[in-house]
């Protein structure tokens, strides 16, 4: 008899770019300190756009945090390619980061904004508002 599987994977959360326009359709992305998420952008259109992440926020307490202050590393656009899947990986910060003494960051979801602009990064084409959830 197999034995069940107990391991928690790593998020990985499927982004599609039809039309420039996000399809909306999109699942939290369920985390833990430590891990690697990843938005797989899937662009349908044979053009290039630039994508950039902002606008990042407490989504219970409507707050606002910098992106530095859930992930170990952060970029301020990604260049995606037309007709391709391309991977935006981040590291959720390490366990001293998160819980609830002075300083740290609740578990808790955080929300942020996509924004899709044309190739050049100057028109803003659309925006979605995904999900981080964050849990020990």
């Amino acid at each position: 008899m197999p034995k069940p599987n107990k391991h928690h994977q790593p998020a990985v959360t499927r982004i599609v770019i039809k039309g420039a326009d996000f399809v909306d359709s999109v699942a939290a992305s369920r985390c833990r300190p430590d891990e690697q998420v990843a938005l797989v952008i899937v662009n349908t259109d044979p053009t290039e756009y630039v994508l950039k992440m902002t606008g990042f926020k407490n989504k219970g307490a409507k707050s606002a945090v910098n992106e530095g202050d859930l992930f170990v590393s952060v970029s301020s656009s990604i260049h995606i390619k037309k007709s391709d899947a391309t991977v935006i990986q981040r590291t959720v910060k390490d366990p001293t980061n998160w819980g609830t003494a002075a300083g740290q960051f609740p578990y808790t979801t955080y929300e942020f904004t996509l924004q899709l602009f044309d190739k050049s990064g100057t028109t803003l084409l659309n925006e979605l508002d995904p999900d981080y959830d964050i849990t020990p």
